[in-house]
C-alpha cells in the first residue's frame, strides 16, 4: 500500500489488499442506535469486494487492548472512525492509541465534525485523510487508491496530507438515486440485542434510513455537511423491501424512521404506508427525529396511523412566534397547533422537541415556549439547551459577538450544557429555565391523571412510564452551573 512516512506517499503497487476497519467511538447516552452510516460504508464496500470489519463501541464497550488484538487478528491496515462533535476527542484518542501501536496503519475520519473542520483533525500527526460529506463513494475510491498505489488527488471528497501540506480535494457530488445503495449490512454489529431506544414498543427495532437531505435552513443543525440541502428519498419500493428484509430476517416487529424529514414528500409517504398496509407487515414504527409539520395534512396522519405508525416527533423548538420566524423552519405556531391536532385525532403518541437559547432569546421568549408546549397538551415533551454546534450559523452568530464560553469539544454533549451568554441570557437563567420546563410541563395535575390513567390501562405506557421517570427527575433537579473544561 502507499506507506505514509512524516507524510509523504509512496505509490507502489500492494502486494495484499486493503483491510478497513471501520470504528464508532464511545459515547454515552440515554438510547444506543446502529451507527448507519457506517452500515451503509460497509455495505458498498462488500458490494464492491472489499474487506471490511465494524466495531460499535457504544454497543461492545471494548478497552484498547481489546481494540489493538482485534486489529492484529484481523490484519488491519486502514482504520476508519466515524465522528460528531460530542465524540471527536474519543475519536482523535482512539486514533493515537492505534497510531502509537502500529505506524504504518492509515487513519481515515469521517462524520458531521470532520466535514465541517477537516484541517483540524488533519493537523494530528496521527490522522492521515478526512472524507468530507457523504462518504460510500469517496471511502470506496480510497481504499482502492491504496490497493492500487494510485493518486490520491482525483478522489473528490477527500482531504488529506501531502508532503506535510493539508490538500482539499474538490467536493464529492451528492448520489441523486439512492435505491442504488445496497441496504445497511447490519449483520456485522451486534444487532439487533445491544441497540435500544427509551420509548420503542417492542424489545428489538431497526433504524432505517429513507432520504437524505433537508432544504430547510435551520440555524442549530449540522446535518448539511453530511447530507446537503438537496432533499433526496428512496423510492417507497425500495423502503418495503428493506423492511420486508428485516422482518423475515431478523423477526423484528418495529422500525424507527431516521430521515430528517420523512413527510417532506407527503405522496411518497403516503406510497409507503399504503405498501406496508398492502404487504400486511403490521409493524410498529416511529418518527422520532422529528417530522416538519407543514407536511402533515389528514389524509397522510391518517395512513399513518393505518401502516402502524404510533409515535412521532415534531421539531417545535419555541413558542414564540418571533424566535420561530428567525429559526429558517420556515413554520407557523398555527401549522405547530394543525399538525399535533391532526396526529392526536389519529391517537399517535405526539413528542414535542424545544429548545432554549435560541437566537433572540429571553425569560419571556422562554416562558413563552413552556406555555407553549403546555397549551398544545402533548403526550411527551423534550427541552433541550441549544448546543451552537461549528458549522451552523447560530455558532458562527455567537462567535462573532464573543458569546461563546467555550469551544472545547468535549463541553458539546447532551443539549444540557450552557455553552454561551448572550446580554439576555445567562447560563444560570438557561439551566433555570430547562429545569423549570420540565417541571411545569410533567407535574401539572390534570397531565398526572392522565398519566396515571394510561399507566395503569396501557401496557405500553406503563413500561415508558417506569423508565421516563427517573429521567425526568434527573433533569428537574439539574439546576446547578456546570463547570466548562
Amino acid at each position: 500500500m502507499p506507506q505514509i512516512k512524516n507524510n509523504r506517499y509512496s505509490f507502489e503497487k500492494m502486494e495484499k489488499q486493503i483491510k478497513l476497519l471501520l470504528i464508532q467511538p464511545f459515547y454515552k447516552d440515554w438510547s444506543r442506535k446502529l451507527p448507519l452510516g457506517l452500515a451503509y460504508l460497509a455495505s458498498t464496500l462488500e458490494q464492491n469486494d472489499k474487506f471490511v470489519k465494524v466495531l460499535d463501541l457504544c454497543a461492545l464497550r471494548k478497552n484498547d487492548s481489546e481494540i489493538i488484538q482485534f486489529i492484529r487478528e484481523n490484519n488491519i491496515n486502514l482504520v476508519g472512525i466515524t465522528s460528531t462533535t460530542p465524540q471527536i476527542f474519543s475519536a482523535w484518542r482512539l486514533a493515537k492509541v492505534i497510531k502509537n501501536f502500529d505506524g504504518d496503519i492509515n487513519i481515515v475520519l469521517g462524520g458531521v465534525h470532520p466535514s465541517v473542520l477537516p484541517e483540524e483533525s488533519l493537523e494530528k500527526d496521527f490522522i492521515n485523510f478526512v472524507v468530507v460529506g457523504e462518504g460510500e463513494r469517496t471511502l470506496l475510491e480510497l481504499v482502492s487508491a491504496l490497493e492500487n498505489g494510485s493518486s490520491f488527488e482525483n478522489i473528490d471528497g477527500l482531504v488529506y496530507k501531502d508532503n506535510g501540506l493539508i490538500t482539499t480535494n474538490n467536493p464529492r457530488k451528492f448520489i441523486d438515486d439512492l435505491d442504488e445503495i445496497p441496504f445497511p449490512s447490519r449483520r456485522l454489529f451486534p444487532f439487533p440485542e445491544k441497540y435500544i431506544s427509551p420509548g420503542q414498543y417492542h424489545k428489538f427495532f431497526a433504524d432505517i434510513l429513507t432520504s437524505r437531505g433537508c432544504p430547510f435552513s435551520c440555524t442549530f443543525c449540522a446535518n448539511k455537511a453530511v447530507f446537503g440541502r438537496n432533499f433526496r428519498a428512496r423510492s417507497p419500493e425500495n423502503v418495503i423491501k428493506e423492511i420486508i428484509f428485516l422482518k423475515n430476517k431478523y423477526k423484528l416487529n418495529e422500525i424507527h424512521i431516521s430521515d430528517d424529514n420523512f413527510t417532506l414528500d407527503g405522496e411518497r409517504a403516503k406510497k409507503i404506508c399504503k405498501l406496508m398496509i398492502k404487504n400486511r407487515l403490521k409493524m410498529k414504527w416511529a418518527c422520532g427525529n422529528g417530522i416538519h409539520v407543514s407536511t402533515i395534512d389528514e389524509e397522510l396522519a391518517e395512513y399513518m396511523k393505518r401502516a402502524g405508525c404510533y409515535r412521532v416527533g415534531i421539531g417545535i423548538e419555541t413558542g414564540n412566534k418571533s424566535i420561530l420566524s428567525k429559526l429558517g423552519k420556515q413554520i407557523t405556531l398555527e401549522m405547530v397547533e394543525r399538525a399535533v391536532n391532526l396526529l392526536k385525532r389519529n391517537k399517535i403518541i405526539t413528542v414535542g422537541l424545544f429548545m432554549f437559547g435560541n437566537i433572540g432569546e429571553n425569560k419571556k421568549t422562554m416562558m413563552d415556549t413552556i406555555r407553549f408546549a403546555k397549551e398544545l397538551d402533548l403526550d411527551y415533551a423534550q427541552f433541550f439547551i441549544l448546543t451552537p454546534f461549528p458549522g451552523t450559523p447560530v455558532f458562527r452568530y455567537l462567535k462573532q459577538r464573543g458569546y461563546l464560553l467555550s469551544e472545547n469539544w468535549k463541553d458539546y454533549r447532551n443539549f444540557n450544557k450552557p455553552l454561551f451568554r448572550t446580554e439576555d441570557i445567562t447560563e444560570e437563567l438557561l439551566l433555570k429555565m430547562y429545569s423549570s420546563a420540565y417541571r411545569q410541563f410533567y407535574f401539572r395535575p390534570f397531565y398526572i391523571l392522565k398519566r396515571v390513567y394510561k399507566f395503569f390501562t396501557n401496557y405500553y405506557e406503563f413500561r415508558i412510564g417506569l423508565k421516563g421517570l427517573p429521567e425526568i427527575f434527573l433533569r428537574i433537579l439539574k439546576k446547578r452551573k456546570y463547570k466548562l473544561i
